[in-house]
């Protein structure tokens, strides 16, 4: 086994089984599915449609939901005893076609990481900066593969040699901020981490409900990554204050309270 697909599913079913779809069957890729949800009968349809699909090599593994982490970690595990590569995916993207077989096959290992040019109903991004803590989006370059300062979490590529460092994610972190945390110490190994633009894959836009949600934990983990980083106060709090400005402009676009009250919670609880 060459390469080990990971997706986590936590009530995205749907958008799951549309993903399963856009995966071509190849014998030398293992489908693993962790499975979060709270529907007891998701991982028999899985099965089914993975059978349906004429897919050979999968798992499909049930397990209580601790965060993003924790769910691909569990896939890392596997990847490292087959000594494979691990394919990162959310249930929400769309894969362009022949993507393992034209394009990550020919990725060069030796201490690189990737993420892919993504399509966005609003936007195109090619890389990700980080300034400070602010994330801003890259979207003009032209060159095949682009420095990025950390791997977008709904798709990434960690070829077999990273793998074989038992790089994991920090399953102190349940949702938001893992990507970068991973992102921070690949770079403090010395790995490079690219955005391949050969491609794109394409993912659908948040719902407001998920970008409600979002709040809590990107308030909390931002207080974990200041410390665990040492990151300069000023750079905190000119994040806080932003993210306290994105939470007034949901709340008053949803007329609601929620997120703002989910930011004053995740402050406090972080």
């Amino acid at each position: 086994m060459n390469l080990v697909i990971s997706i986590v599913n936590y009530n995205s079913e749907i958008q799951l089984i549309k993903l399963l779809y856009n995966i071509p069957r190849n014998n030398d890729v293992l489908i693993c599915i962790i499975d979060h949800s709270e529907e007891i009968s998701t991982p028999i349809k899985i099965n089914k449609i993975l059978h349906d699909l004429g897919h050979v090599n999968f798992k499909i593994i049930k397990k209580e939901n601790k965060g993003y982490g924790y769910g691909h970690n569990i896939s890392i595990n596997i990847a490292y005893e087959l000594k494979a590569g691990i394919l990162i995916l959310n249930p929400d993207i769309e894969l362009p076609e022949r993507f393992i077989e034209d394009h990550l096959v020919n990725l060069k290992k030796n201490d690189c990481a990737y993420m892919f040019k993504t399509e966005m109903p609003l936007m195109t991004y090619t890389g990700i900066k980080l300034d400070g803590m602010q994330t801003k989006y890259m979207c003009d370059t032209k060159e095949i593969l682009q420095i990025t300062d950390y791997l977008a979490g709904s798709c990434m590529y960690l070829p077999d040699d990273i793998i074989k460092r038992k790089i994991f994610f920090d399953e102190k972190i349940f949702l938001y901020w893992e990507e970068v945390d991973l992102s921070l110490r690949l770079k403090i190994m010395g790995v490079n981490l690219w955005c391949y633009t050969g491609c794109s894959i394409k993912r659908a836009e948040n719902s407001i409900n998920a970008k409600i949600k979002s709040i809590y934990y990107l308030s909390h983990n931002s207080i974990y990554i200041k410390k665990k980083y040492k990151i300069n106060l000023l750079y905190f709090i000119i994040y806080i204050l932003n993210l306290f400005n994105y939470s007034t402009i949901l709340s008053a676009k949803t007329k609601k309270i929620e997120p703002v009250i989910l930011f004053f919670r995740g402050l406090k609880n972080g």
